[in-house]
């Protein structure tokens, strides 16, 4: 996300107080060449893709998350062999599609 890609901004958790804080006062106490260095690369970052390369990149991420998380639903053989085995012996069967 944009914490790995804008390196040069201050990164925190906004439910940390604390931690927002510190970024906070860490921030008003750089250099304004240093700020001036961090916004210069991080603009520069930013201006070298299109929108559509950022969501392009972002629907990729989202699309790996889901099939990860579909890989993890997913029967294993024996899972299958069991059911299949249950099924056949079954007096009564149902089937709910979910």
């Amino acid at each position: 996300g944009a914490a790995n890609e804008l390196t040069e901004a201050f990164i925190v958790n906004p439910y940390d107080t604390e931690a927002m804080c510190e970024a906070l006062h860490s921030a008003l106490e750089i250099s304004p060449a240093e700020s001036r260095r961090r916004n210069i690369a991080m603009q520069a970052r930013i201006k070298a893709r299109t929108a559509a390369q950022w969501s392009a990149t972002f629907l990729d991420a989202l699309g790996q998350v889901t099939n990860e998380g579909l890989a993890d639903r997913r029967l294993r053989m024996s899972q299958c062999n069991e059911l299949l085995s249950r099924w056949n012996a079954a007096d009564r069967k149902l089937v709910l599609c979910v």
